[in-house]
């Protein structure tokens, strides 16, 4: 499960570009995401990951609404249930 969901993480991170600049709608759901890794080790190894990432994204208010709209349903819940496509991580 924890491979599944950092391999998910990064899919999302690396095709859709949920990053952004530090607190902004996508910064805070990539860290809602990264905080349901299962050890604190695994949630460093995640934010270390965005913030290798971020330095070069740009979020358009497209994306930045996009991020605030999958916040109010992102939850280690629904990702626990499979249900990845809450916290925008299913890919089309």
């Amino acid at each position: 499960m924890r491979l599944k969901l950092a391999h998910l993480v990064l899919t999302a991170l690396f095709c859709v570009g949920v990053l952004a600049a530090c607190d902004d709608a996508c910064s805070d759901l990539s860290e809602r995401i990264c905080s349901c890794e299962s050890t604190q080790n695994s949630q460093r190894a995640c934010l270390q990951r965005l913030d290798q990432r971020s330095a070069d994204r740009n979020p358009t208010a497209q994306d930045l609404e996009q991020c605030n709209a999958l916040i109010d349903t992102c939850s280690c819940e629904q990702l626990a249930d499979g249900n990845y496509a809450a916290c925008g991580l299913a890919v089309e």
